[in-house]
């Protein structure tokens, strides 16, 4: 079978479901065949050898009966690194990059602070602290076998990170201080896991009474007419190209990355209030982590015009055509100055 024979083949089996069929192949065929996705176009007649045959097949069954992408290829983005993830720990949430973002922030110092990560599962949030601030981190867990991703992840990662076993019912005996506690537990039931549609998130907090949601079409539509019968007054489908600012983004990272990298930033003369995070940043590579995670993360425009205003500014001017952002701000602030230019 050849590359586009396969790919009509997802697309007729994944039809009935309205999964991304596309997104979901060129993903496995990257992840797992290591086979470049770009063949689809540039060389239609690739032929798909057979054990990456079998591969595939397998793989759509188990995304068929809904067992989740990630755990198919092994591996979540999060806050600019990739993750080993298995079915023994949770998948890494887009939206868990701001906790993280929150705890370097009000850290960056040059203290060096202990900091434990209760419940650490994947050991995503403490080791992606551990990656960009100076902290002594212990990664807790009653799990073995979360322990053993932590594990995985600590020696991908070559992040340095302290693993304990852990029961957090129980008083820790050791004598040993923490100056920052940090925990992301579950916090829904897992017997209603299945009742969970994926891929349906924040992605913009425009002003209060107008959030915009990404995922996937059919999730959103659902979401949509969820809505409308519980009240709201506008819930609809915007024309665009994308599902911006949520999971279905990630295979976009890579190439973001590459070009975030290769460009030069320079220590800003004043300070940034990046959407990602909400919060005023001047330090280059905060900057651009923030800039990366905007990718699967929601747009907290509310949250920075507030942040700002506490900051005590009162007037803003929009660049550009159109008057939307005004708008935005005068329904957030009334009491602001607006202009455009």
């Amino acid at each position: 079978m050849n590359i586009i024979e396969f790919r009509d083949f997802y697309r007729s089996e994944l039809e009935k479901t309205n999964k991304e069929s596309d997104y979901i192949f060129k993903i496995l065929l990257k992840e797992l065949c290591n086979i470049d996705p770009l063949k689809i176009a540039l060389d239609p007649s690739f032929i798909v050898k057979t054990k990456y045959e079998m591969l595939l097949k397998e793989s759509l069954k188990n995304i068929l009966r809904n067992y989740p992408l990630d755990y198919i290829i092994n591996k979540k983005s999060f806050f600019g690194y990739d993750f080993y993830v298995d079915e023994n720990v949770l998948i890494p949430r887009p939206e868990t990059e701001e906790l993280v973002q929150w705890v370097i922030d009000d850290n960056n110092t040059h203290d060096r602070k202990k900091l434990i990560d209760l419940g650490a599962g994947s050991g995503c949030i403490g080791i992606s602290i551990s990656k960009t601030i100076s902290l002594d981190v212990t990664l807790a867990d009653i799990s073995k076998e979360a322990l053993r991703v932590c594990n995985i992840n600590n020696d991908i990662l070559e992040s340095n990170v302290k693993i304990i076993e852990y029961d957090m019912n129980t008083e820790f005996t050791n004598n040993e201080f923490f100056d920052i506690i940090v925990s992301n537990p579950p916090y829904l039931d897992y017997s209603k896991k299945d009742e969970i549609d994926e891929n349906v998130k924040p992605a913009n907090y425009n002003c209060p009474g107008q959030l915009v949601i990404s995922g996937e079409y059919n999730a959103v539509e659902k979401a949509c007419q969820i809505l409308k019968e519980r009240g709201a007054k506008r819930a609809l489908i915007l024309p665009v190209s994308g599902a911006f600012h949520s999971d279905l983004m990630e295979s976009a990272k890579k190439e973001l990355k590459d070009g975030i990298d290769k460009t030069e930033f320079k220590k800003p003369i004043c300070k940034i209030y990046q959407n990602f995070s909400a919060k005023p940043v001047t330090d280059p590579e905060i900057i651009k982590m923030n800039l990366l995670s905007q990718l699967t993360g929601a747009v907290l425009w509310s949250q920075s015009v507030n942040e700002m205003v506490n900051d005590g500014i009162n007037e803003f001017v929009e660049v550009g055509p159109g008057n939307t952002l005004q708008g935005l701000i005068r329904k957030i602030n009334p009491e602001v100055i607006v202009s455009k230019i």
